[in-house]
């Protein structure tokens, strides 16, 4: 049986893991190291994942077994994950890689699977890294604030225009479970954010 849109993800950042409903389902490195492979790189056909994972005369062999132990692992929860003699190998929809921001690198323990896969993995993490740096940081600030911050308090960001000020008060204002409100009206416990004034033209 199939099911489609099921709640199994990926998680990209931190530890490598896949998780059904929140719980870590037991997996082989290499059938994470094959899951998180294909999900980055899309259909693949078995003799790339073989030679990159093992890069022998059986390592086709491996890929057969490995393959099995992960549609093992799938199958009590009802999911089918890939077709017997399926080539190209793809990802189903059911699923997903997850890619919210977390503490850590991305796949983490997954770096002695083999050299090729070692390669693969550092250059997917120089560009996923380098590509949200920007946005785990952020989080990591919110995340330091809220919970450090005494309520009421008046808190002054300063940057350029479009640094991301507005950004950050409403991730601040969803950490700390309050409304965002733009200006200083409105009753209630909530986030006011006040804009500096616009500099007048000479």
């Amino acid at each position: 049986m199939n099911k489609s849109g099921g709640p199994i993800q990926l998680k990209l950042w931190g530890p490598a893991r896949l998780e059904y409903q929140g719980r870590e389902l037991k997996l082989q490195r290499k059938g994470l190291a094959i899951l998180y492979y294909l999900a980055l790189e899309g259909a693949t056909r078995r003799e790339v994942l073989a030679d990159l994972l093992w890069g022998h005369s059986a390592a086709s062999q491996n890929l057969r077994v490995e393959l099995h132990r992960l549609g093992q692992a799938l199958a009590p929860l009802g999911y089918t994950l890939f077709k017997a003699g399926e080539d190209p190998l793809q990802l189903p929809p059911f699923v997903t890689l997850d890619r919210t921001p977390a503490p850590g690198a991305p796949m983490e323990g997954l770096e002695e699977i083999s050299v090729e896969f070692r390669a693969w993995l550092e250059g997917q993490r120089s560009q996923l890294m380098a590509n949200s740096s920007g946005t785990v940081g952020r989080e990591r600030l919110v995340q330091e604030v809220a919970s450090q911050i005494v309520l009421p308090s008046v808190l002054i960001l300063t940057g350029r225009p479009g640094s991301g000020r507005t950004a950050f008060a409403q991730a601040l204002a969803k950490a700390l479970g309050m409304p965002f409100l733009e200006g200083p009206r409105g009753g209630g416990k909530a986030l006011h954010y006040l804009r500096p004034p616009t500099p007048m033209s000479r």
